[in-house]
């Protein structure tokens, strides 16, 4: 890590100004190479950051030494944020390259939240968002195969960290371990699957590189994008059978609305549109 250096400070910054990049601008600058901790597992939690330029992972290691990446996070990203309620660290962070972060006391961010509404809505949404993204990691690991996760991790890359060039989006410094700490398998079942998706020209790959159609990005959609509940994989008739705390809460709705609970398994249920109500002796009426 190079020396920490200040830079400049506007006197009306905090009064007038509730974005993470104003305030960041008006912080202290550290700048650090390639796979360096920026925080450990069990260090003091007393700063708040925020990526001017690079890269960083946020992870949890294993008593055995194995690495579960949590966030992989770039350039105006903020991380740090559990600073606010423990002291210490949970997680690490490390860089992934040449990185600089602004780093704020915490202690002052508690004074910001306490004295103005506006910063205590911005933290919160922070919070909401890494708990919305934890719960999205817990739902595609319970319910979705590896290879249906790789591929939904290949395109939030492309999308966050992709360059195009020649219709194709290209993902740099990004290596078959990085994608397995990121899905939490081992990396000999990511390699496994890259090859797989590359026969399908889904993906091309060489040495710390990954790269999509670009075309492909768009066509696959967005909403592959924002979970993998919307990742256009309708549930079978069979998994939807087994859903029964769902199945008896969508039931309940209809049957609000409707004076008959129970109706005849249609083509859209087939299809993964519609839930299935549960029947009586399992026979529909």
């Amino acid at each position: 890590m190079r020396a920490t250096r200040r830079i400049s400070r506007r006197a009306d910054g905090e009064r007038h100004s509730h974005s993470w990049a104003t305030l960041f601008g008006q912080s202290l600058q550290r700048h650090y190479g390639k796979n360096q901790p920026i925080y450990t597992i069990g260090a003091r939690a007393a700063e708040l950051y925020m990526i001017i330029s690079g890269r960083v992972k946020i992870s949890l290691l294993s008593r055995q030494g194995r690495e579960k990446i949590l966030y992989l996070l770039g350039e105006g990203d903020v991380f740090g944020e559990l600073s606010l309620i423990g002291e210490e660290r949970a997680e690490m962070a490390i860089t992934c390259e040449p990185t600089t972060v602004g780093v704020i006391a915490i202690d002052r961010v508690r004074t910001l939240i306490w004295r103005d509404g506006q910063w205590a809505h911005s933290f919160l949404q922070l919070l909401c968002h890494r708990i919305r993204l934890l719960e999205e990691e817990i739902e595609s690991q319970a319910f979705h195969s590896v290879e249906q996760r790789l591929r939904v991790v290949i395109l939030k890359l492309a999308e966050k960290f992709g360059i195009r060039r020649n219709g194709r989006i290209y993902i740099a410094r990004v290596t078959h371990e990085t994608l397995a700490q990121l899905l939490g398998v081992y990396r000999e079942t990511v390699s496994h699957w890259m090859p797989s998706l590359a026969r399908e020209r889904w993906v091309a790959y060489r040495r710390g590189q990954i790269s999509i159609r670009e075309d492909l990005l768009w066509s696959e959609g967005r909403s592959k994008l924002s979970g993998m509940t919307r990742y256009h994989l309708r549930p079978s008739l069979e998994m939807v059978r087994w859903t029964g705390a769902t199945i008896r809460a969508r039931c309940s709705s209809h049957a609000e609305g409707s004076s008959t609970r129970h109706r005849p398994i249609t083509e859209d249920d087939h299809r993964g549109l519609v839930a299935p109500c549960p029947t009586r002796g399992g026979r529909d009426e």
